[in-house]
Protein backbone atom coordinates (compact mmCIF):
# COMPACT_ATOMS: atom_id res chain seq x y z
CA UNK A 1 0.00 0.00 0.00
CA UNK A 2 2.63 2.19 0.97
CA UNK A 3 4.48 1.73 -2.66
CA UNK A 4 1.78 2.60 -4.40
CA UNK A 5 1.26 5.23 -2.00
CA UNK A 6 4.66 6.73 -3.16
CA UNK A 7 3.98 6.18 -6.67
CA UNK A 8 1.21 8.51 -6.56
CA UNK A 9 3.04 11.38 -4.94
CA UNK A 10 5.69 10.85 -6.81
CA UNK A 11 4.21 11.40 -10.49
CA UNK A 12 1.93 14.33 -8.82
CA UNK A 13 5.60 15.89 -7.99
CA UNK A 14 6.44 15.27 -11.48
CA UNK A 15 3.41 16.96 -12.82
CA UNK A 16 3.30 20.33 -11.06
CA UNK A 17 7.17 20.45 -11.59
CA UNK A 18 6.83 19.98 -15.34
CA UNK A 19 4.01 22.21 -15.75
CA UNK A 20 5.63 25.11 -12.81
CA UNK A 21 8.81 24.98 -15.43
CA UNK A 22 6.32 25.06 -18.71
CA UNK A 23 5.19 27.99 -16.98
CA UNK A 24 8.20 29.56 -15.86
CA UNK A 25 9.29 29.44 -19.51
CA UNK A 26 6.32 31.15 -20.86
CA UNK A 27 6.71 34.17 -18.15
CA UNK A 28 9.89 34.87 -19.90
CA UNK A 29 9.92 38.48 -21.49
CA UNK A 30 5.84 37.86 -20.86
CA UNK A 31 5.50 41.63 -21.33
CA UNK A 32 6.87 42.29 -24.94
CA UNK A 33 4.69 43.91 -27.49
CA UNK A 34 2.74 41.53 -29.70
CA UNK A 35 4.93 40.87 -32.41
CA UNK A 36 5.86 37.56 -31.87
CA UNK A 37 3.92 34.68 -32.92
CA UNK A 38 0.98 35.65 -35.43
CA UNK A 39 0.97 39.48 -34.61
CA UNK A 40 -1.16 40.80 -36.54
CA UNK A 41 -3.74 38.02 -34.23
CA UNK A 42 -2.87 39.09 -31.12
CA UNK A 43 -3.38 42.66 -32.23
CA UNK A 44 -6.65 41.68 -33.56
CA UNK A 45 -7.84 40.47 -30.20
CA UNK A 46 -6.41 43.11 -27.96
CA UNK A 47 -8.08 45.95 -29.79
CA UNK A 48 -11.40 44.26 -29.65
CA UNK A 49 -10.05 43.77 -25.72
CA UNK A 50 -9.54 47.28 -25.81
CA UNK A 51 -12.71 48.13 -27.65
CA UNK A 52 -15.22 46.39 -25.08
CA UNK A 53 -13.11 47.76 -22.30
CA UNK A 54 -13.71 51.48 -24.16
CA UNK A 55 -17.15 50.81 -25.42
CA UNK A 56 -18.68 48.89 -23.16
CA UNK A 57 -20.40 45.68 -23.26
CA UNK A 58 -22.20 46.22 -25.92
CA UNK A 59 -19.10 45.46 -28.29
CA UNK A 60 -19.13 41.97 -26.64
CA UNK A 61 -21.82 41.09 -28.28
CA UNK A 62 -20.45 42.62 -31.64
CA UNK A 63 -16.99 42.67 -31.59
CA UNK A 64 -15.46 45.44 -33.32
CA UNK A 65 -11.74 46.58 -34.95
CA UNK A 66 -10.74 49.62 -36.32
CA UNK A 67 -7.36 48.56 -38.88
CA UNK A 68 -9.71 47.99 -41.63
CA UNK A 69 -11.27 51.53 -41.47
CA UNK A 70 -9.74 55.03 -40.66
CA UNK A 71 -11.59 55.80 -37.30
CA UNK A 72 -14.70 54.60 -36.49
CA UNK A 73 -14.85 51.08 -35.29
CA UNK A 74 -16.56 48.22 -37.53
CA UNK A 75 -17.67 45.10 -36.54
CA UNK A 76 -15.43 42.23 -37.35
CA UNK A 77 -16.76 38.56 -35.54
CA UNK A 78 -14.67 35.61 -36.20
CA UNK A 79 -15.67 33.66 -32.97
CA UNK A 80 -17.86 34.27 -29.80
CA UNK A 81 -15.29 36.71 -27.39
CA UNK A 82 -15.41 34.60 -24.43
CA UNK A 83 -11.49 35.30 -24.08
CA UNK A 84 -12.25 39.36 -24.44
CA UNK A 85 -14.42 39.15 -21.93
CA UNK A 86 -12.35 37.38 -19.51
CA UNK A 87 -9.60 39.68 -20.26
CA UNK A 88 -12.02 42.48 -19.81
CA UNK A 89 -12.80 41.73 -16.35
CA UNK A 90 -8.51 41.99 -15.70
CA UNK A 91 -8.61 45.27 -17.23
CA UNK A 92 -11.56 46.79 -15.14
CA UNK A 93 -9.89 45.06 -12.24
CA UNK A 94 -6.36 45.88 -12.71
CA UNK A 95 -6.17 48.71 -15.36
CA UNK A 96 -5.62 48.08 -19.53
CA UNK A 97 -2.77 46.31 -20.31
CA UNK A 98 -2.02 43.70 -22.75
CA UNK A 99 -0.13 41.13 -20.25
CA UNK A 100 -3.26 40.54 -18.64
CA UNK A 101 -3.91 38.91 -22.04
CA UNK A 102 -1.21 36.66 -22.02
CA UNK A 103 -1.79 35.93 -18.40
CA UNK A 104 -5.12 34.36 -19.31
CA UNK A 105 -3.93 32.51 -21.74
CA UNK A 106 -0.93 31.10 -18.99
CA UNK A 107 -3.95 30.54 -16.72
CA UNK A 108 -5.53 28.16 -19.20
CA UNK A 109 -2.09 27.02 -20.36
CA UNK A 110 -1.52 25.15 -16.96
CA UNK A 111 -5.53 24.23 -16.89
CA UNK A 112 -4.92 22.24 -19.88
CA UNK A 113 -2.07 20.51 -19.12
CA UNK A 114 -3.47 19.39 -16.12
CA UNK A 115 -6.52 17.99 -18.47
CA UNK A 116 -4.32 16.53 -21.06
CA UNK A 117 -2.17 14.56 -18.52
CA UNK A 118 -5.32 13.12 -16.68
CA UNK A 119 -6.48 12.43 -20.16
CA UNK A 120 -3.41 10.15 -21.36
CA UNK A 121 -3.09 8.88 -17.83
CA UNK A 122 -6.51 7.37 -18.15
CA UNK A 123 -6.06 6.07 -21.29
CA UNK A 124 -2.16 4.50 -20.62
CA UNK A 125 -1.35 2.07 -17.93
CA UNK A 126 2.06 3.11 -17.53
CA UNK A 127 2.75 6.48 -15.74
CA UNK A 128 5.85 7.04 -17.40
CA UNK A 129 4.60 7.13 -21.21
CA UNK A 130 1.83 9.95 -19.61
CA UNK A 131 4.53 11.62 -18.22
CA UNK A 132 6.56 11.41 -21.98
CA UNK A 133 3.21 12.37 -23.32
CA UNK A 134 2.96 15.60 -20.97
CA UNK A 135 6.91 16.72 -21.62
CA UNK A 136 6.18 17.18 -25.50
CA UNK A 137 2.67 18.55 -24.48
CA UNK A 138 4.14 21.24 -22.42
CA UNK A 139 7.53 22.10 -24.30
CA UNK A 140 6.70 21.97 -27.95
CA UNK A 141 7.48 24.98 -29.40
CA UNK A 142 4.61 25.74 -31.32
CA UNK A 143 2.62 25.48 -27.91
CA UNK A 144 5.16 27.57 -26.00
CA UNK A 145 4.38 30.32 -28.63
CA UNK A 146 0.70 29.96 -28.53
CA UNK A 147 0.12 29.76 -25.21
CA UNK A 148 1.59 32.86 -24.24
CA UNK A 149 0.07 35.09 -26.74
CA UNK A 150 -2.88 37.64 -26.65
CA UNK A 151 -5.39 35.11 -28.93
CA UNK A 152 -8.37 32.32 -27.62
CA UNK A 153 -6.53 29.39 -28.65
CA UNK A 154 -5.40 27.98 -25.32
CA UNK A 155 -8.84 28.46 -24.01
CA UNK A 156 -10.38 26.57 -27.06
CA UNK A 157 -7.11 23.94 -26.20
CA UNK A 158 -8.68 23.74 -22.58
CA UNK A 159 -12.40 23.42 -23.30
CA UNK A 160 -11.82 20.77 -26.21
CA UNK A 161 -9.90 18.75 -24.27
CA UNK A 162 -12.09 18.90 -21.16
CA UNK A 163 -14.88 18.01 -23.12
CA UNK A 164 -13.34 15.03 -24.38
CA UNK A 165 -11.77 14.51 -21.08
CA UNK A 166 -15.55 14.65 -19.52
CA UNK A 167 -17.33 13.19 -22.37
CA UNK A 168 -19.64 16.59 -22.47
CA UNK A 169 -20.89 17.53 -25.65
CA UNK A 170 -22.36 20.44 -23.91
CA UNK A 171 -18.24 21.89 -23.61
CA UNK A 172 -17.30 20.31 -26.63
CA UNK A 173 -20.11 23.15 -28.29
CA UNK A 174 -18.25 25.68 -25.52
CA UNK A 175 -15.13 24.89 -27.42
CA UNK A 176 -16.46 24.87 -30.93
CA UNK A 177 -17.81 28.25 -30.02
CA UNK A 178 -14.54 29.44 -29.36
CA UNK A 179 -12.87 28.88 -32.05
CA UNK A 180 -15.17 26.68 -34.93
CA UNK A 181 -12.48 25.07 -36.44
CA UNK A 182 -12.41 22.87 -33.55
CA UNK A 183 -15.82 21.28 -34.72
CA UNK A 184 -13.70 19.03 -37.02
CA UNK A 185 -13.10 17.55 -33.72
CA UNK A 186 -16.46 16.30 -33.51
CA UNK A 187 -15.67 12.39 -34.36
CA UNK A 188 -13.24 12.10 -31.25
CA UNK A 189 -16.46 12.92 -29.13
CA UNK A 190 -18.78 10.17 -30.74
Amino acid sequence: MKTKFRRINIYTLILIGVITIGALVRLIDINQPLLEFFPQRQTQTAEITRNIYKNGWNDFWTPKVRYFTNGEPIPYVLEFPAYNGLVTVLYHLFGPNVIWGRIVSLIFFVLSSTIFYCLIKSSIIHHPSSIYALLLFVFSPLHILTSRSFQPEELALFLLLFAVYKKSWLIFSLAVLTKLPLALFAPVMF
